[in-house]
């Protein structure tokens, strides 16, 4: 019972209420049951071999084969001509598609989904889109005006049960060398520039690592519905600890209140209340001499969830 400090908060005072009357199960806010279902690793798949779908191996292939780029396809028709256009010279040209001609996307050479758009800044964005089983797999390819890969970021979603995606692996690579995926794999630590990893520990609840490149990473836990809706979040620091609570009307999230405890002096905690439906942000009250900051038909709604 340390992960929730008491007092007369709302959402204290709730959850250690929602604690006292689960004695029997002995079961804890912050300790929910283990989920018996299997839990899917956090990696992409192995592309050093892809399978290329073509009409003739499959039926199905033929409805969506206008949308299946194999990586030649795709270099020759959606990435270099926007780039090249206007810009270099056919000796230029021909030595770009000469660098390209072996790149290969990191999620595999069967996209689903494509889409590109010109950047403000004058770069190219890329989206390929590969949707396997229940998870989601993306890669943003983005490229100067002088033909060069600068980042690649690749993303890996969970469908959950409403049929929504939640999100569990992101990597930002940046580099000068951003063409070869074996390179990338073997010095990872050189090119990777963020990463944010949601692990599934226990039933309903997460741990999201984020780290930047040369910085230590931030541990985050996130307690969530069956749908995988943020309920509850837990972080600290080496000043503070931070509880927030999502308080829903509804199915709708409307806004947040989070429970601030400062480590050198754990009295002296405060709550911020965030509603913008009704024009409170990001508010700073005391728990200690103010009383219902808000309906308590939110903090029911939020126990619920729980």
């Amino acid at each position: 019972m340390t992960e929730i400090q008491s007092n007369n908060n709302l959402i204290t005072q709730a959850l250690n209420n929602q604690i006292k009357s689960s004695e029997i199960n002995k079961t804890q806010i912050i300790s929910p049951q283990i989920d018996k279902q299997e839990i899917k690793k956090d990696s992409f798949e192995n592309t050093t071999s892809p399978k290329i779908i073509t009409p003739k191996e499959n039926s199905k292939a033929m409805k969506i084969f206008n949308g299946v780029l194999s990586t030649a396809f795709f270099l020759g028709l959606f990435f270099l001509p926007e780039i090249l256009l206007g810009t270099f010279n056919k000796k230029n040209s021909k030595g770009l598609l000469n660098k390209y001609k072996n790149f290969k996307p990191a999620i595999g050479e069967f996209v689903t989904n494509q889409k590109q758009e010109r950047l403000k800044n004058g770069n190219l964005k890329i989206t390929l889109e590969n949707i396997k089983d229940k998870f989601k797999y993306q890669e943003i390819i983005i490229g100067n005006n002088k033909g060069n890969i600068i980042q690649r970021i690749l993303i890996k979603q969970e469908e959950m049960p409403n049929g929504k995606y939640i999100t569990r692996l992101v990597k930002s690579y940046k580099g000068k060398n951003l063409i070869n995926n074996a390179e990338i794999d073997k010095n990872e630590h050189k090119y990777l520039f963020k990463l944010f990893k949601r692990s599934k520990v226990q039933n309903k609840e997460y741990r999201t690592l984020v780290q930047n490149q040369n910085e230590p990473p931030k541990i985050t836990r996130f307690f969530t519905t069956s749908n995988g809706k943020p309920v509850f979040r837990v972080k600290e620091n080496e000043i503070q600890k931070e509880n927030m609570a999502f308080l829903y009307s509804g199915d709708k999230c409307i806004g947040t209140d989070t429970q601030v405890i400062p480590k050198n002096n754990p009295d002296n905690q405060y709550n911020v209340l965030t509603i913008p439906s009704v024009n409170i942000r990001n508010k700073k009250y005391d728990p200690s001499r103010e009383t219902k900051p808000y309906d308590t038909s939110l903090l029911k709604k939020f126990m619920q969830n729980f």
